[in-house]
């Protein structure tokens, strides 16, 4: 009895089945790609350095450096009532949970458990600008601070001053929340007057999108007072004050 096409049959069905089994292989051996995790929002006025004024903002880059990673953030730019602001979100995700290990996203920063330093750069208009804020350059971030807002201003020279329309922009008059009653009791805020003026005040919620008129009220030297009482939900809420000239 002639047993090798019997054999021949028996070995082509095993390769068959080796070259069936074989993508089923690669793609087990695949990490899963990164879980994206509430980044990093930075928003803040664009100043001139010496005169503290709003510039013409026209682009910005922002880059993020550290822990093996080099991120260019997306930056968006906003002109309200004569005053140019900015917002960029840095990307965060998990690489590993457990013996788990997920693959790098492009353009994304690992999600460490304790904070790990990073390196900040931004120019404008083609211009390099810092944070106005001392010792804001390196970013301290880490699993606990996931979703974090930060406010802090960008100061750069040689940007001609923005004009603004009618009203202008209050640069120095101290705003600063004194009261958030809860996620669906508003927002309560004050600053500095002067006598004799009135107040508008403005708010978004997408510094890519228009402000809203949401107030104007007259002066109260010293301090004025306000309550957004729209302010409910998680926000965040951006706000813009200007003085009616």
């Amino acid at each position: 009895m002639n047993t090798i096409p019997r054999f021949r049959q028996i070995l082509f069905q095993k390769i068959v089945f080796a070259l069936l089994l074989l993508p089923t292989m690669l793609i087990a051996q695949q990490s899963p790609p990164g879980i994206p995790e509430p980044g990093l929002i930075i928003y803040g006025r664009v100043l001139d350095r010496v005169s503290g004024k709003s510039v013409q903002a026209n682009t910005a880059a922002f880059q993020v450096t550290g822990n093996n990673d080099t991120v260019n953030v997306a930056v968006t730019l906003v002109s309200i009532n004569g005053q140019s602001f900015y917002v960029a979100q840095v990307p965060f995700e998990t690489r590993a949970v457990g013996v788990q290990t997920f693959q790098k996203t492009l353009n994304t920063v690992a999600l460490t458990t304790g904070n790990t330093p990073y390196g900040r750069t931004v120019t404008v208009n083609g211009k390099a600008a810092t944070f106005k804020a001392p010792g804001t350059g390196q970013l301290l971030f880490g699993a606990a601070e996931r979703g974090r807002i930060e406010n802090l201003d960008l100061e750069v020279e040689g940007i001609p001053v923005d004009p603004g329309p009618g009203s202008r922009p209050i640069l120095n008059a101290n705003l600063k929340p004194v009261l958030r009653g809860g996620m669906f009791a508003g927002i309560t805020f004050e600053w500095d007057s002067e006598i004799g003026k009135s107040y508008t005040v403005f708010r978004t919620s997408d510094l890519s999108k228009l402000f809203e008129k949401i107030g104007t009220i007259p002066a109260t030297p010293p301090t004025n007072s306000f309550t957004d009482l729209g302010a409910v939900g998680p926000g965040p809420f951006f706000y813009s004050l200007s003085v009616d000239l």
